[in-house]
């Protein structure tokens, strides 16, 4: 392998480290929720339009999460039920016919608000992993909303129909619209005080994470760049002892 290859691809790995050390600092990948912790089980029956609000604790981010459960209509019969088990899965399931909405939100506790001051400027989307075990559904509706802090927010909408449910839903803040507290210039990603996912239309679904992750292109560059100086050295075999 000639010395130009070489050197091609040490530029590229050292491109790789450049690129991720000004893009992505140490905490580029932020994990709000596992579910890991936090455990609840909930059965919401009709009850008009009154809505169920309870918090845990745990390993969340904040330390605290806020569930929020209301049914707007149903059969007599029909309820809503929501939990997470030692699965560390939040799950949602429904009678038939029973149209619910569920929120989780980041950023309060049974005392009242705890700004989180997050800082996601190095991230550019949250990614929701849900369950790989999902049943059929009808369409879902979701939306997550960030709110920095001055209030301002940022939210974005994702319409999932028919079952359609890939594993990782990713909304990218650049899809999201903005809007501003009179005297805000713009959104402040390097201050998020409260993070809220917002989910309604469908029977039974769950998630396993949720997490503000970094656009993957800069770490593909470190990786491949990295990869390829372990190629070519594999190529070029040991030294040779000099004599």
């Amino acid at each position: 392998m000639g010395p130009k290859v070489f050197t091609t691809c040490r530029l590229l790995a050292a491109a790789g480290v450049a690129a991720a050390s000004l893009h992505l600092p140490a905490q580029a990948y932020v994990l709000i929720d596992d579910f890991g912790s936090g455990g609840f089980d909930q059965t919401l029956a009709i009850t008009g339009h009154t809505p169920w609000v309870g918090y845990q604790s745990g390993t969340m981010i904040g330390g605290w999460r806020e569930v929020v459960v209301e049914t707007f209509e149903a059969p007599a019969a029909g309820d809503t039920r929501v939990g997470v088990g030692s699965d560390g899965t939040l799950a949602v399931s429904s009678a038939a016919d029973v149209a619910h909405l569920v929120a989780e939100t980041y950023g309060k506790t049974p005392a009242g608000n705890a700004p989180l001051g997050l800082d996601l400027s190095a991230e550019d989307r949250i990614r929701v992993r849900f369950s790989d075990n999902q049943s059929p559904f009808d369409q879902l509706n979701f939306v997550i909303t960030l709110h920095d802090r001055a209030l301002s927010y940022l939210q974005i909408g994702i319409n999932v129909p028919d079952s359609a449910l890939p594993v990782d839903v990713d909304f990218r803040f650049a899809d999201g619209a903005i809007a501003l507290q009179p005297g805000a210039a713009a959104f402040d990603f390097a201050h998020v005080d409260y993070i809220t996912l917002q989910a309604q239309g469908a029977q039974s679904w769950g998630i396993d994470s949720i997490a503000a992750v970094p656009e993957p292109g800069v770490w593909l560059l470190l990786l491949a760049g990295l990869g390829a100086v372990g190629w070519v050295s594999s190529r070029r075999g040991p030294a040779r002892a000099s004599v």
